[in-house]
């Protein structure tokens, strides 16, 4: 039976989660109760203690007990190290699998069957930065460290995924990432006919306050980067130029503003003229009686989000038959095909969303309902249970066999290593620079040195090296070591020390752990004479875990970020 392992800040359906925490319920649900060579595990510190799964044996839940970031991630790998996982899917945030991913990076004995896949949602960053509209370089110190640790956590895991086109290219970009793939997520398909839950919810509830309305519901968390705020204006404008009788609610969990302290509900209500108050409706966190309400009574789901990646409220929406309409650079656009042009809008124009709400008001009642319906079949070949469930599983295989093909050939190739007082290099056999490291050489001269005394690179392009960053040396130039990226370092000493060791030393140590067959080439040596080549020892320094973990601490992460 294989072993499965997922691990998050929180799982399933308790009250106040997020969505994470119902994906990966749907998705382990859906593993546990039809995939029967699987045992599913999930770690977790949030949960939903009355979960369905519990009374399956082929599940267990771990509960993390520690707060602190560090400890959280010994705690999930003392797990892992007593499961001993096929494969573990990871949420990025918080980088609850670092510790674990440093285990196995120094000590190759360890975890060397088991595939960690980040699965990226939004990450401390993207709130930071959605949200503020600033750097993160300006977040308090905790949410820095909590992007610092999802970013190597990024760069050390097997494979990176998200579930929509647009937050893939959006990591691939922002984190220096080529090991991204989209696979969308499973989604709750235990939806009651639509007709026959109207009529349960006329049973219980007074509808008649909703009647003749144009409703537009938001059910998400309330908090800057999900945009109410852009979504009260773009309503108000929309009120001011039809006079509709229409009505805007807004529900879910509500944040405290990180920049003025303020309750984000609070301050949006606040916010509101007078003469339009009556017309928005909040509500905290709802339980699905709760959103079933609003999703009968609503005519349009909007998430005014500028960036949003594949939001659970928005395609439980769609399965209620209320269409959606969201930005343009958002994981909904993915299902909006063939309805894009009433459905989807520009963020970065302040009045589109105002246009498209009003576009979407003229259409009669069977031009909205044939929206809903192009939505919801193009949701339901997008998140199929071959596309999201059967594609992750068999992921993990194949980059396990794909790992077991490497070693075999390994020792077929060989690396070079040029050193002297001002280039440090790694060249492969075949031609090709494969990273670059240097304080003061010219580009320009670098390649010619390279050429002239080594006539393997003259197969080279013409461009000949090529940089793919500027680094400073902090986790960027490890997470580009460890890519295997071409990397230049300016006006860095790589003398410097840290915990006693040297940069060169250090870098020395990621290289060994790529497990190929690295030959040595003093640059005072002929370097056209093949058996001058000698081999670059084991001996040359290794990375300790500890250098990994607390390596943003010896370099002044504070320092860097001003720079």
């Amino acid at each position: 039976m294989k072993k499965i392992v997922f691990v998050a800040h929180e799982y399933g359906h308790y009250k106040g989660h997020g969505g994470i925490a119902s994906y990966l319920y749907q998705l382990t649900s859906y593993i546990v109760k039809n995939c029967p060579n699987y045992f599913v595990y999930v770690i977790t510190p949030c949960f939903d203690k009355n979960c369905d799964l519990l009374q399956y044996k082929n599940f267990s839940l771990y509960k993390i007990n520690n707060e602190n970031l560090h400890q959280q991630g010994v705690e999930v790998l003392n797990v892992l190290k007593k499961i001993k996982p096929d494969m573990v899917e990871v949420a990025e945030f918080l980088g609850m699998c670092l510790e674990s991913l440093i285990y196995r990076m120094e000590n190759k004995n360890e975890f060397k069957n088991t595939v960690f896949i980040v699965d990226n949602h939004t990450a401390s960053r993207e709130c930071y930065e959605w949200s503020t509209k600033l750097p993160v370089s300006l977040a308090p110190n905790h949410i820095k460290e909590a992007y610092i640790r999802e970013k190597m956590q990024m760069i050390l895991a097997d494979l990176n995924i998200s579930p929509s086109t647009f937050l893939s290219d959006y990591v691939k970009k922002r984190y220096k990432l080529n090991n991204v793939t989209t696979i969308p997520h499973p989604i709750n398909l235990n939806f009651s006919p639509k007709d026959e839950l109207l009529n349960e919810i006329k049973n219980k509830y007074d509808l008649s306050y909703y009647q003749n309305k144009f409703i537009i519901s938001c059910i998400t968390r309330i908090e800057g980067r999900k945009n109410q705020k852009g979504l009260i204006e773009s309503f108000i404008g929309f009120l001011n130029s039809t006079k509709a009788n229409a009505l805007l609610i807004l529900a879910g969990n509500s944040a405290i503003n990180s920049i003025n302290g303020l309750d984000e509900r609070e301050e949006l209500y606040s916010n509101i003229p007078e003469e339009h108050k009556s017309k928005i409706k909040f509500y905290d966190f709802l339980d699905k009686d709760g959103k079933d309400l609003i999703y009968q009574i609503s005519n349009l789901s909007i998430i005014a989000s500028t960036y949003e990646n594949f939001p659970v409220a928005m395609t439980e929406s769609i399965y209620q038959g209320v269409p959606v309409m969201a930005s343009k650079f958002s994981g909904c656009y993915d299902f909006m095909s063939g309805c894009e042009d009433k459905t989807s809008f520009d963020p970065f124009d302040k009045f589109d969303l105002t246009k498209k709400i009003t576009l979407f008001y003229n259409l009669n009642q069977n031009e909205q309902q044939d929206i809903s319906k192009i939505q919801l079949d193009n949701i339901l070949k997008l998140c199929a249970v071959e596309n999201s469930v059967y594609n992750k599983l068999h992921l993990y295989q194949d980059i396990l066999k794909k790992r077991k093909e490497l070693n075999l050939t390994n020792n077929k190739s060989s690396l070079m290593y040029i050193a002297d007082n001002d280039l440090r290099g790694i060249v492969k056999e075949e031609g090709i620079v494969n990273i670059v490291l240097y304080n003061h050489t010219d580009l320009r001269n670098l390649k010619l040195y390279i050429n002239n005394t080594y006539p393997m690179l003259d197969n080279t392009d013409k461009q000949g090296v090529t940089a793919i960053g500027n680094y400073e040396i902090d986790y960027e130039v490890v997470g580009a070591l460890i890519n295997n990226k071409i990397i230049i370092i300016k006006n860095v000493s790589l003398d410097k020390n840290v915990l006693g060791k040297s940069w060169y030393n250090i870098i020395a140590g990621i290289l060994l752990q790529r497990e190929e067959n690295y030959t040595y080439l003093p640059t005072n040596l002929d370097l056209n004479g093949i058996n001058n080549i000698k081999e670059l020892h084991n001996s040359m320094y290794k990375l300790i875990i500890d250098e990994m973990f607390y390596l943003k601490y010896c370099l002044k992460l504070e320092e860097c970020y001003e720079k």
